[in-house]
C-alpha cells in the first residue's frame, strides 16, 4: 500500500492546537496491544505562523517570520512512542503527497501549512502508539537511525553538532514545552512528543483522508539560533591619548564563546547526562525555581518554550585568559576549538578575518561589516546562525562570567594620527602608563620625542645592570646588548599560574644562548651583590622583569576587538529578582540569573551598536583566541531577542563601547 507522506511547513514559534474530533471510523486506543498486522494511518498538520506573531495576545511584537531556506523542508523522519515513552517505530518519510489542509482558527496568527497522511505498520503484538516526535532535515542520519531504540525521553541526552543538514537545509524537530499531555491527563509536565489521541488513528487511509479526519498537529523549532548585529550611523568616535587620535576601523564580527554541539531535543534537567543513567525529568515548578524570577519562560498555549539546558549549561570551568587554552592545546593556540575542560570555542582574529575551515556549524564563516549606505541609518551586515548555548549558575559564579556568555566578537584596527598628520596605517603601538609607544623603530608623523616600548623599558629597568658596580642598563648604554631583549607576552616559566590577558607585553630576555661575560648583572634575591646573567637564571630574571615593569598593552598591526554578551529575554522579562544591572545600566556579573545572557534555538537576536567612544582590548598574537575579560568595561548594545515563528528576543540597542 502507497504510503503518504507529511510535509513540514518551518515555523519556529508554533502554536499547539488540537483540530476537531471526528465521527469516522475508530481505531483502537493509544497504549493498546496489536492484536494482529495491520497498517494504522495518521493526518499529520505542520503549523507555521502565518504572520508575525506574540504570545502575549498575537501581537507582531514577539516573532518573526523565517525567510528563504530557513523554512525548506526537504526531509522527515517520524518516531512513535507507546505511552511509557518506549519507541514504537521510526517512520523515514522522504516522498510527500498532500491532503487539503483545513483551517483551524484558535490562534489567528497560526496557519496550517502542510497536511498529509502517514501510515504506520504493526505487527500483531506491537503497541499502538500515543505519541510522535518528527525530526526534519537531520543533520545525520546515521544518528537518527541510531537512536530508534532510545526512549523518548532520554533523546534530550543526544548532541547534535550542527543546525543545518547536509544539503544546507535547516534541522527542525518538536517543540518542547510544559503542558497538559493529553494522553495521561497529566499537568504541568514536560511535553516533548506531540500526543496522539485515539480519535486521530484511522484503520483506512480513505477516513484518513476525508476533510473532517482529526490531525495531530505537530509543532516545531529550528535547531539554530539566529543573530543579527549593527552598528548604527556614526557610531564610530574617535579615542584620543597621549596627544595621539585612535579610530577604530570595524573590519569583521563572529559569535564567540560558542557552543561545539546542542541536545537533539531541548533538554531541562539540573545535572549533565550520565551514560547509561535515566535521570528525572524536573518539575515545572523545579524549573521555575531554576530560572527564579523570570515567570514567562513557558508558553503551553503557543506550545513552546523560550529556555533550555544545552551542554555547556553544565559547565563549571571557562578560560579566564587566552594561555588558559594555549597552554593546554596539544597543538597550535586552541583558538577554534574545544580543548581541555572547556566546552566553548574562542576565535583568533586571524580566523574571523580569515573565514578558515575550522570546525563548526558554519561558525566560521567571516561576516565583514559594511559602512553605512548614504540614506541609511544603520550599517548592513549579515546574520548569523549558531548553537543553542545557555549559562547555569556555576557559569555566573566562574572566574570569568563573560567567557561563559556567547558575544558578538568584533574585530578591527586602528589608525593613528598626530593632530593633522596621519601615522602609517598597520602600525603596531604599545600603550604604558596612559602613553603611546611604538615597535622597532618610531613611524613617520609620530609626536616629538615618541620612543620605542623597547627604549621605554630599557629605561626604566631596575633589575640589570651593566657592571658588578650596578651601573644600571638602559637604552643609552645597551648597544652590546639590546639584541638579547624583545617585549613579549611573559612565557608559561615566567607567569606561572597567574593569569596574564595576552595583550599583555613586558621587557624580556629572549636569547636562545647568552654568551659567557656577557656584560648583564642582577642581584639574586636576598643578596646585595650584583651577579652575572647566565642561561640558567633567564626565567628568574624574566619574572623580575615583569614583576618591576609591569605590563604594557600591544596592538598589534593596530588590531583590537570589542566583545558584547548576547541577553536572553530573562533580562528584561525578570522583574522580580534584583537586577543585575547597576544605576547606571552597567552588568554587575555576580548578579547575573539564570536567563540573562545566552543563545536558544529558535530565537533571533538582533543588536545594534548605537557608539563605539571606548577604547577596544588590544590583540597581541593575530593567531591567539580571544577570551572576553573580565576587568574591562561592560558594553551597552541595543538588544532584541525574536523567537520565531523565530521568537524575538529583546533588541539590545544604544549599545556604547
Amino acid at each position: 500500500m502507497k504510503q503518504t507522506k507529511l510535509l513540514f511547513g518551518f515555523a519556529i514559534f508554533l502554536a499547539a492546537g488540537i483540530s476537531a474530533c471526528s465521527d469516522d471510523t475508530p481505531a483502537p486506543d493509544t497504549g493498546e496491544i496489536a492484536q494482529k498486522d495491520e497498517m494504522l494511518y495518521m493526518r499529520v498538520a505542520i503549523s507555521q505562523p502565518s504572520e508575525a506573531s506574540s504570545r502575549v495576545e498575537n501581537t507582531s511584537t514577539n516573532f518573526e517570520d523565517g525567510v528563504g531556506n530557513e523554512n525548506e523542508v526537504k526531509t522527515l523522519y517520524f518516531k512513535f512512542y507507546d505511552t511509557n515513552g518506549d519507541p514504537v517505530s521510526t517512520k523515514p518519510v522522504t516522498d510527500y503527497t498532500f491532503v487539503t489542509a483545513t483551517t483551524d482558527q484558535k490562534y489567528p496568527s497560526v496557519g496550517k501549512v502542510k497536511e498529509a497522511i502517514v501510515s504506520l505498520g504493526l505487527n500483531k503484538g506491537d503497541t499502538y502508539p500515543a505519541y510522535v516526535m518528527c525530526f526534519i532535515n537531520p543533520v545525520n542520519f546515521n544518528e537518527v537511525n541510531e537512536e530508534s531504540n532510545t526512549k523518548m525521553g532520554d533523546l534530550r541526552d543526544k548532541t547534535r553538532n550542527d543546525y543545518k543538514a547536509t544539503d544546507g537545509s535547516f534541522a527542525m524537530n518538536n517543540s518542547v514545552y510544559y503542558g497538559t499531555d493529553v494522553v495521561t491527563g497529566a499537568e504541568n509536565v514536560k511535553i516533548s512528543g506531540t500526543p496522539i489521541r485515539p480519535n486521530q488513528i484511522y484503520t483506512s487511509e480513505e477516513d484518513a483522508k476525508k476533510s473532517t479526519a482529526a490531525a495531530i498537529d505537530i509543532y516545531v523549532e529550528r535547531y539554530a539560533a539566529k543573530v543579527k548585529f549593527t552598528i548604527a550611523q556614526n557610531a564610530i568616535q574617535t579615542y584620543t591619548l597621549d596627544g595621539y587620535t585612535l579610530t577604530f576601523n570595524p573590519e569583521a564580527w563572529t559569535i564567540n564563546a560558542d557552543a561545539a554541539e546542542m541536545y537533539a531535543v531541548k533538554r531541562f534537567a539540573t545535572s549533565a547526562p550520565v551514560d547509561g543513567v535515566t535521570q528525572p525529568i524536573p518539575t515545572y515548578s523545579e524549573v521555575n525555581t531554576m530560572l527564579g524570577g523570570w515567570d514567562k519562560w513557558n508558553d503551553s498555549p503557543l506550545s513552546r518554550s523560550y529556555w533550555s539546558c544545552s551542554p555547556s549549561y553544565y559547565a563549571t570551568a571557562f578560560p579566564q585568559v587566552s594561555d588558559n587554552i594555549a597552554d593546554k592545546a596539544t597543538s597550535g593556540t586552541g583558538a577554534g576549538s574545544t580543548v581541555g575542560d572547556y566546552k566553548l570555542r574562542y576565535y583568533s582574529y586571524n580566523q574571523v578575518l580569515g573565514n578558515n575551515d575550522y570546525d563548526g556549524a558554519g561558525i566560521g564563516e567571516t561576516h565583514f561589516i559594511d559602512y553605512t549606505p548614504e540614506g541609511e541609518t544603520e550599517a548592513i551586515t549579515p546574520h548569523k546562525y549558531t548553537l543553542e548555548n545557555t549559562m547555569g549558575k556555576s557559569a555566573f559564579e566562574s572566574v570569568n562570567p563573560k567567557a561563559a556568555a556567547p558575544s558578538v566578537l568584533v574585530v578591527g584596527n586602528y589608525t593613528l594620527k598626530n593632530g593633522e598628520n596621519a601615522i602609517q596605517a598597520g602600525t603596531k603601538f604599545y600603550i604604558y602608563q596612559d602613553k603611546i609607544y611604538f615597535d622597532a623603530s618610531v613611524p613617520e608623523n609620530a609626536a616629538a620625542g615618541a620612543q620605542t616600548m623597547l627604549t621605554k623599558f630599557l629605561d626604566a629597568n631596575q633589575i640589570l645592570a651593566i657592571d658588578e658596580k650596578g651601573t644600571l642598563l638602559s637604552s643609552k648604554n645597551a648597544s652590546s646588548v639590546t639584541s638579547y631583549f624583545t617585549v613579549k607576552h611573559p612565557d608559561l616559566a615566567v607567569r606561572g599560574d597567574i593569569a596574564v590577558p595576552h595583550r599583555y607585553v613586558t621587557l624580556q630576555l629572549n636569547a636562545t644562548n647568552i654568551p659567557e661575560n656577557t656584560p648583564l648583572y642582577y642581584k639574586p634575591t636576598g643578596s646585595d651583590k650584583w651577579i652575572q646573567v647566565t642561561n640558567g637564571v633567564k626565567n628568574q630574571i624574566n619574572t623580575l622583569l615583569w614583576q618591576q615593569l609591569s605590563n604594557a598593552r600591544a596592538f598589534t598591526q593596530g588590531k583590537a576587538y570589542f566583545s558584547i554578551p548576547i541577553a536572553h529575554i530573562g533580562l528584561t522579562e525578570n522583574t522580580t529578582d534584583e537586577s543585575p544591572k547597576d544605576e547606571n545600566g552597567n552588568i554587575v556579573w555576580s548578579k547575573v540569573r539564570v536567563g540573562d545572557f545566552g543563545l536558544v534555538r529558535n530565537h533571533v537576536y538582533t543588536l545594534t551598536v548605537s557608539q563605539i567612544k571606548g577604547l577596544g582590548t588590544g590583540i597581541e598574537n593575530l593567531d591567539y583566541p580571544i577570551v572576553p575579560p573580565m576587568e574591562m568595561d561592560d558594553y551597552y548594545i541595543k538588544y532584541r531577542i525574536n523567537i520565531l515563528n523565530w521568537r524575538i528576543v529583546p533588541e539590545q540597542k544604544n549599545i556604547i563601547l
